[in-house]
């Protein structure tokens, strides 16, 4: 899914904060997916999309460093595993903020639009990485995550779903150096190495790993 040429330091402990709860954001845009013979929550399990779930992690962010810039919307079924939450915790949205002068990378989990958790890490480098992450700009015509889920099945999703029917789908929104758009990549849970598929977050087009984009062009 990723170079492996990195780990992470936590500098702060995972704050988790499962009593508060609030209201979900609304982009006001008409859900996709209300065509299909799926419904969207029983495909995925996060309750809202990451954009309804965004303004309160950016909100976040901005009390941690006025500066704070999206990076990544990683897998969060990852994250849980890479800090220790063994994956079973409800399926909310986490971002990676930081600043473009700093190594310091801040994560923020929401659930249901509330503040779930968040921690700072810092990456420790083992060799120069091959690639370099963009800034991620949401109000640049950036396709939500239900209309990344909407074009998998415009491309075979349907078909999966059909024969994994207790499937939990994760997501990972990333925008490489050399790679013109960001790209959303959809990922089965149980095997968070290999996508089910890549989407042009521009375009809503089928497109190659975005590691390979800039790797092997």
């Amino acid at each position: 899914m990723m170079p492996k040429n990195v780990i992470y330091l936590l500098v702060i402990a995972l704050a988790i904060n499962i009593a508060s709860c609030g209201s979900q954001y609304a982009t006001g845009q008409p859900n996709p997916l209300s065509s299909t013979s799926y419904p969207l929550n029983s495909i995925d399990k996060h309750g809202q999309t990451a954009f309804e779930a965004y303004p309160r992690a950016k909100e976040e962010a901005f009390r941690w460093n006025e500066e704070a810039i999206l990076y990544q919307i990683p897998p969060t079924r990852l994250m849980e595993s890479n800090l220790g939450l063994g994956g079973k915790g409800p399926a909310g949205w986490f971002f990676m903020f930081k600043t473009p002068d700093s190594p310091v990378e801040f994560y923020i989990e929401i659930v249901d639009g509330a503040l779930y958790g968040k921690t700072e890490a810092q990456p420790i480098l083992f060799e120069e990485p091959s690639y370099r992450l963009k800034p991620i700009d949401l109000d640049d015509n950036i396709l939500d995550s239900d209309m990344a889920l909407e074009a998998y099945f415009r491309n075979g999703g349907e078909k999966y779903f059909s024969k994994h029917p207790d499937v939990n789908i994760d997501y990972r929104l990333i925008h490489l150096e050399g790679a013109d758009h960001p790209v959303w990549s959809i990922f089965d849970s149980a095997d968070l190495v290999n996508a089910l598929i890549h989407i042009d977050a521009v375009t809503g087009q089928v497109t190659q790993d975005p590691f390979e984009q800039v790797i092997n062009p």
